[in-house]
């Protein structure tokens, strides 16, 4: 069930020419809300731009058809922890299968089983899993991979709004340390995992920009003056600006409502799809 909030105007949002840009939080597998989503705002909004902010898959049940539709219909992929989790157990990274499976990725299992005896390596069965051209783009043609030599590309910006999946350390110069963090690093100060220096943060950013972010299910954020998570149901509303930064993680895998963000010049509107 989709349910769309009235626009809220924000004389913080600049985006250049008159563009619409539409944020998505985290999926975890769920494609049926996912796609609901998109569907909608497609039909009806028709954006010129479509972001994921990453944590498509684990822990939902059809993290594979998440991967793909977000590869045939979005514009920009940041990845998550969850997508770094991932690649990190693929190219077998110490701690990484341990902490991947435990935290929803026996999907992957389930698809690697079925490949078990054909000879492949890990890396072969997955592109077999994905389809190559998809792995290939899903670890950024090298760039999102243990031992590439270059940054991948975890944050993107237009206007003053910067995109990146957990967020920044807010009193530094972002480019600068987001550029110098390993994501492939158990480092909770990392723009995939961080939390409570940036969430708690209520002061600008440099340049002004509006972080939009997911990766903190925003009902544990004790800081923020909102109802409480109740009986399995996000609060309808919830989603806002809180100072300078908006989180887009409504707990899809857990409460059944994903949430995504319409962004205009000087104004947003908060869109959800209801389980």
């Amino acid at each position: 069930m989709i349910k769309e909030k009235d626009w809220i105007e924000n004389s913080k949002i600049s985006l250049p020419n008159n563009e619409t840009v539409f944020a998505v939080g985290d999926v975890h597998g769920d494609y049926d809300l996912l796609k609901g989503l998109v569907d909608h705002v497609d039909s009806t909004h028709k954006p010129d731009m479509k972001i994921s902010v990453g944590d498509i898959i684990d822990r939902g049940p059809e993290s594979l058809n998440c991967v793909k539709f977000v590869y045939d219909n979005f514009d920009v992929f940041l990845p998550g922890n969850h997508e770094v989790l991932l690649i990190g157990t693929i190219f077998g990274l110490d701690g990484y299968a341990d902490c991947f499976f435990s935290n929803g990725g026996n999907w992957f299992y389930e698809e690697f089983k079925k490949y078990e005896n054909s000879g492949l390596n890990i890396i072969q069965i997955s592109e077999a899993i994905f389809g190559k051209e998809i792995f290939d783009w899903f670890v950024q043609y090298g760039k999102l991979t243990p031992t590439s030599l270059y940054n991948p590309e975890i944050y993107f910006e237009i206007g003053n709004l910067l995109f990146v999946h957990g967020g920044v350390s807010p009193s530094v110069k972002i480019e600068d340390w987001i550029k110098t963090k390993n994501v492939f690093n158990f480092d909770a100060n990392n723009p995939l995992w961080i939390r409570e220096e940036f969430l708690n943060w209520k002061n600008e950013y440099d340049s002004n920009k509006i972080i939009i972010h997911g990766h903190s299910f925003e009902h544990f954020v004790d800081h923020l003056p909102t109802e409480k998570y109740k009986s399995g149901k996000w609060p309808y509303g919830h989603t806002e600006i809180d100072g300078f930064r908006m989180g887009l993680d409504t707990g899809a895998f857990n409460t059944g409502v994903l949430t995504g963000v319409l962004f205009q010049d000087g104004r947003y509107k908060v869109i959800n799809n209801w389980k």
